[in-house]
């Protein structure tokens, strides 16, 4: 059994501010986490995170790819050792892709190496089969993927499924002129890479042309199925394993950024997932918020 809110949002448009906030199970203005920079246990208080609560009442504790922002707002050790039994894996990826600005849409041959989402699936399957051989505790496993996170890159047969003939242009596209400035987005992140630059966006709406957004809904799409392969694939090696019965699944995003429609809102549609193999689940169309613990 499931359920998922179509109303659960954010308290902050922002991945670390977001971030810090449900895992401590406190909204911004307790954590005095506003930026990409500021850690809660330095700014605020030594507040307990989820993963922490599970080790600290007996479970193993294990955290793979991005679960805290990285960096400063982590501790600079994605909060280890407070909240991980063992060492945090942060799962690179073998694929060399080159420089990291130089393409918003960046669809490689993964036949070379790994990208990282791909190690981040297998390592958390490898996890997942060494506890159930060996280990004797219950356990907490956090799995961050990466993607849809820009830039877009991902293995390039998922662009198949996406044909540009079939990717429909956002309902909205310029401004609306009853929206306040703050909540229109001038794209910034999106501008820093070298083929979104090229095409020279001009301010205040920063206007994509019809026939580029296509190319970006088209990118974000395969970088969304590419992540939920590798969710499909961490969910059979948990059925797998024989934890399907006894292990309760939460899948969530930070934040979301609406792509080429300028709408810099701070909602995500789904809280929680339904398990493919479980039962019929749950729609809660109440407001929800992203600090419950």
């Amino acid at each position: 059994m499931s359920v998922r809110f179509d109303r659960a949002y954010a308290q902050q448009a922002v991945c670390g501010p977001s971030r810090t906030s449900f895992l401590t199970g406190r909204r911004p203005d307790t954590t005095r986490v506003f930026n990409l920079d500021d850690y809660w246990r330095t700014v605020a208080g030594n507040f307990s995170t989820l993963p922490q609560y599970f080790k600290e009442h007996g479970y193993a504790s294990h955290g793979i790819g991005k679960i805290f922002h990285p960096g400063t707002s982590a501790g600079h050790a994605d909060d280890s050792p407070y909240s991980w039994t063992d060492k945090y894996d942060r799962a690179q990826a073998t694929l060399n892709t080159g420089s990291k600005d130089a393409a918003a849409i960046h669809p490689v041959d993964e036949t070379g190496g790994k990208l990282q989402d791909t190690v981040i699936a297998d390592n958390a399957i490898a996890w997942m089969k060494n506890h159930a051989q060996h280990g004797n505790q219950p356990f907490f496993l956090a799995v961050g993927f990466h993607k849809p996170h820009l830039p877009w890159v991902f293995p390039k047969q998922y662009l198949s499924l996406y044909p540009l003939s079939h990717i429909h242009l956002a309902k909205y596209r310029t401004k609306p002129s009853n929206i306040p400035d703050y909540a229109w987005s001038d794209f910034g992140e999106l501008r820093g890479y070298q083929d979104v630059a090229s095409l020279h966006l001009t301010a205040p709406e920063y206007h994509i042309a019809d026939n580029e957004q296509l190319k970006l809904r088209q990118a974000y799409s395969a970088s969304v199925s590419y992540m939920d392969a590798q969710l499909g694939r961490v969910l059979d090696a948990l059925h797998h394993n024989g934890f399907t019965q006894n292990t309760i699944i939460v899948f969530l995003g930070d934040h979301v950024t609406v792509v080429a429609l300028s709408l810099f809102r701070a909602c995500q549609d789904a809280a929680y997932s339904q398990y493919p193999r479980g039962g019929h689940g749950h729609r809660v169309m109440g407001y929800t918020i992203r600090t419950d613990q």
